[in-house]
């Protein structure tokens, strides 16, 4: 039986607004450029089987200019998926069709690695302007009530040096806020080990996500930059009509799970330092200036999530049995 991912990562475009600090942004290969419509359209035709379309990767996605389209297409073939944005772009479009009543979106990320004031966002991210994004989140927030949408609104701050004071009244300034539905805090991507520390498999390509860059280039994660930037792993170029489901499964990726799983890692996984290995573990958190308010708290891999509510992936999604009644 063929592996079917979980997750397809569909990269919509290389290009980014900002230079944030650790990212293995897809821009630095020299190699930069937009999806087209007419390619990202043939992919979604292709997932002829249950999944999360990811309908971006590293870059941007709104500075593709056909990127309204894109999910469009996807709300009309009623295609689960979600976004991540720096939000300094506006696009109205592409907004109102991620929340509007109906969306087959179920969460927008908007990705800001510090508070308003504190000087940490533009020195993590260099290229923000502060005034266009606090008023971008209004917006935002203000067009969410209009359109009564139920697409979660979450906030990710990436950890890029900020202490962690930063981050805990990052996390209870926008739960703080009744529009945003949970907060993201994120691993720097950065830090390769000298030495070789894996002790386990990296589920990551094993059957949770298949990636696609903007050029159809195949690449077997999204987080280690040697393997995006440099192709190291790649495991072919997708054209227009090749199946899905035969090339996440060709020789070369079925070779590449079966030395992981025998725990042979080549480079550059052998001195990976956020591979995907399991469900990590869940629970309730209060912080320190706050006592005896609770919130829900779940962490996998390299993120951790904070929300109001219980809002956990099931154990299922990474490969391990639910509790009865979850």
């Amino acid at each position: 039986m063929r592996l079917q991912p979980q997750q397809v990562d569909i990269e919509v475009t290389s290009l980014c607004n900002l230079q944030c600090k650790f990212c293995p942004s897809l821009c630095n290969d020299g190699k930069s450029g937009n999806m087209s419509f007419a390619f990202f359209k043939s992919i979604v035709d292709r997932i002829t089987w249950q999944c999360t379309v990811v309908a971006w990767l590293n870059g941007e996605p709104f500075m593709n200019p056909e990127y309204g389209r894109m999910v469009s297409y996807l709300n009309e073939k009623k295609q689960r998926f979600y976004t991540t944005t720096n939000l300094t772009i506006w696009r109205d479009d592409v907004l109102r069709e991620i929340l509007r009543p109906g969306s087959s979106a179920y969460q927008l990320i908007v990705s800001m690695d510090g508070l308003f004031g504190s000087g940490n966002i533009v020195k993590a991210r260099p290229g923000t302007d502060e005034e266009v994004l606090r008023t971008n989140i209004q917006r935002l927030l203000a067009l969410k009530e209009e359109l009564h949408s139920d697409v979660d609104i979450a906030f990710k701050i990436c950890k890029r040096g900020q202490d962690w004071d930063e981050i805990e009244r990052y996390i209870q300034y926008w739960l703080g806020n009744p529009g945003v539905d949970f907060v993201c805090v994120g691993d720097a991507l950065v830090g390769e080990n000298d030495e070789c520390m894996r002790t386990a498999p990296c589920q990551y390509s094993d059957h949770k996500f298949m990636v696609i860059r903007w050029d159809g280039t195949l690449v077997p994660c999204a987080y280690n930059d040697k393997v995006v930037n440099d192709h190291m792993l790649s495991y072919g170029v997708l054209n227009d009509t090749d199946d899905l489901l035969d090339v996440y499964n060709n020789e070369t990726m079925t070779r590449f799970r079966e030395s992981q799983r025998a725990g042979v890692f080549p480079k550059p996984c052998d001195t990976c330092p956020f591979p995907y290995t399991g469900v990590g573990f869940q629970g309730q958190i209060e912080f320190r200036d706050n006592p005896g308010t609770m919130y829900w708290f779940h962490k996998d891999y390299y993120n951790s999530f904070y929300s109001r509510k219980k809002n956990w992936k099931p154990n299922s999604y990474y490969g391990g049995k639910d509790a009865k009644g979850e």
